[in-house]
């Protein structure tokens, strides 16, 4: 795997799950705003009046999805990149792999 591909895996999957987070995190505080307000119990009266559950659930959303998508990414590549190499080297070394394989008389 390129550092482009790479890249770019990690970049759509992170996009991919940010989205997603935050479709759930607009779900949660328009459907289910008093989580959001148990979350945040001890904020000032002022605070609680201006408060928008659905702007926090939005931003949590957004930052936990893309967390996730960062690591989700982050091992999607890995495994990629471990897989090609090992296919790499049994490719180019199999001649040896068989001479020191076989049974010898």
């Amino acid at each position: 795997m390129t550092i482009t591909k790479g890249l770019i895996v990690v970049a759509s999957t992170s996009l991919v799950c940010g989205l997603v987070g935050s479709a759930i995190g607009f779900a949660l505080g328009e459907y289910a705003p008093g989580a959001y307000q148990a979350f945040f119990v001890h904020a000032s009266e002022r605070a609680r009046d201006e408060f928008n559950p659905i702007h926090v659930g939005l931003a949590l959303g957004l930052g936990q999805g893309l967390l996730a998508g960062l690591i989700v990414g982050t091992i999607i590549v890995a495994l990629v990149t471990w897989y090609e190499i090992r296919t790499h080297v049994a490719r180019h070394n199999a001649p040896e792999l068989r001479s020191a394989l076989e049974p010898r008389s």
